[in-house]
């Protein structure tokens, strides 16, 4: 006990607590991290619920779709490009049969932007195209042919940027 009183009483500096010190200096950080943005208005908006929303809801039409059995025979081949023609690979493609049946299936698109699908029934489909940051895209009256060994359509669809606005 009387050797660290006498370091006490030579002056030796005691660093204060560095938590008293971080909450101030990364509030600012983690608010951005976490989507708090200041609006034009001067009030906070919270935008990561709204973009964690929108990443894992997808499309709303193809997510009543049954997902196309892996090994199947394509009967429908979609490649999803953007505007300067390169490939969107992660896209979501659903194929739904126009008419009353509303049968519809879905794929996702590969490293090359293909999705291969296997429509469960002869007929005319409509192809939706989506992807986060870009416009969905339909195309109607695609005739499909359930037997693989048939021609199977390809189908190239162009989806556009949805917004160039940059929030800071």
């Amino acid at each position: 006990m009387p050797a660290l009183a006498g370091i006490r009483e030579r002056g030796v500096v005691e660093q204060p607590d560095a938590a008293d010190e971080v909450p101030a200096f990364t509030m600012a950080a983690l608010a951005a991290d976490l989507g708090v943005l200041r609006t034009l208005e001067g009030s906070d908006a919270i935008v990561t619920p709204l973009v964690l929303l929108v990443l894992l809801a997808g499309s709303a039409t193809a997510s009543d779709c049954a997902p196309t059995k892996a090994g199947a025979p394509a009967t429908l081949v979609v490649q999803v490009v953007d505007e300067l023609w390169l490939p969107l690979p992660g896209a979501v493609v659903s194929a739904r049969l126009q008419g009353e049946g509303k049968e519809c299936v879905k794929a996702f698109a590969d490293a090359e932007g293909v999705a291969r699908l296997t429509a469960p029934k002869q007929g005319p489909y409509t192809i939706e195209a989506t992807m986060v940051g870009f416009k969905a895209k339909r195309v109607k009256a695609i005739r499909v042919d359930a037997d693989a060994s048939k021609s199977v359509p390809h189908v190239q669809i162009k989806l556009k940027i949805a917004s160039t606005e940059v929030i800071i």
